[in-house]
C-alpha cells in the first residue's frame, strides 16, 4: 500500500514539474513583455495655443482641446489658454465670420520646449466666411495648402 501512494506521489509531482514548466517559460515571457512596455516613452507634449481675428461684428469659434471640443463667441478677436497636447492628438480651430463683409483670420501657435513656435495660419473673406486650421499633433511635415 505504501508503494502504491509513492508511486502516485511520484507521478503527481512529475506531472506538476511538467505544469510549472509548461506555465513557466509564458509566464515569464508574459512579465518581460509588460515590462517592457511599461518603459516606452509617452508621446511627446506639445503646447498649442488658439487665435481668431475678425470684424467687429464677432466671430463664433471652435476649437479642440485636449478633453474634447469647445465653442465660444467673441467680439473682433479671441485667444485661447495655451493647452498641452501629446503627439497623435487632433488640434483644431474654425472661425466664422459673423459681419456681413470683412476677413477672419485663425491660427494654430505650436511648441515645444527650445524650439521655436510654428504658426499654422488661415483667412476666409466676405461675409459669413469661414477660416479653419487643423493639425493632427506631431506631425512635422507642412500642410499641403502651405508652400513647402
Amino acid at each position: 500500500m505504501t508503494d502504491k501512494i509513492l508511486l502516485v506521489k511520484g507521478q503527481i509531482m512529475a506531472a506538476t514539474g511538467k505544469l510549472r514548466k509548461a506555465i513557466g517559460w509564458p509566464l515569464v515571457l508574459t512579465i518581460a513583455l509588460m515590462t517592457v512596455a511599461c518603459d516606452i516613452a509617452p508621446a511627446p507634449e506639445y503646447m498649442v495655443t488658439y487665435a481668431a481675428k475678425g470684424t467687429r461684428s464677432g466671430i463664433s469659434i471652435t476649437i479642440s482641446t485636449p478633453n474634447g471640443t469647445e465653442q465660444h463667441r467673441a467680439g473682433a478677436s479671441y485667444v485661447s489658454p495655451t493647452y498641452t497636447f501629446r503627439a497623435g492628438q487632433h488640434g483644431y480651430i474654425s472661425a466664422q465670420n459673423l459681419g456681413e463683409s470683412g476677413t477672419i483670420t485663425v491660427m494654430l501657435v505650436y511648441g515645444r520646449p527650445k524650439l521655436k513656435p510654428v504658426k499654422l495660419e488661415s483667412i476666409g473673406t466676405g461675409g459669413a466666411s469661414i477660416a479653419t486650421v487643423s493639425w493632427l499633433v506631431g506631425d512635422e511635415r507642412p500642410p499641403s495648402r502651405f508652400p513647402q
